[in-house]
């Protein structure tokens, strides 16, 4: 719930970079943040020591506006050589 209110907020429209580091809204908040349209204005998603796995990894390749950002980081999170790649 608290990830929809930040990636959903009419608020935020300014919001850029989002860190989000020692997370435990894995594959759940991946999806969420690829279905929400933040990455259509975010340049910096930071998703550090988390437990996203290759299925979160593919919900944010799926969304057209990744490439948008600057910088995505997935260290220390529980993906394989098939998320990666999905990612690439």
């Amino acid at each position: 719930p608290g990830l929809r209110a930040v990636v959903r907020s009419p608020e935020l429209v300014a919001l850029r970079h989002l860190q989000l580091r020692i997370c435990d809204a894995g594959d759940k908040g991946a999806q969420e943040i690829a279905d929400s349209g933040v990455l259509k204005r975010l340049e910096v998603l930071d998703l550090r020591h988390g437990c996203v796995t290759d299925k979160g990894a593919k919900a944010l390749a799926a969304c057209p506006d990744l490439p948008r950002l600057k910088l995505l980081d997935l260290t220390h999170n529980a993906l394989t050589d098939e998320g990666i790649a999905a990612l690439q």
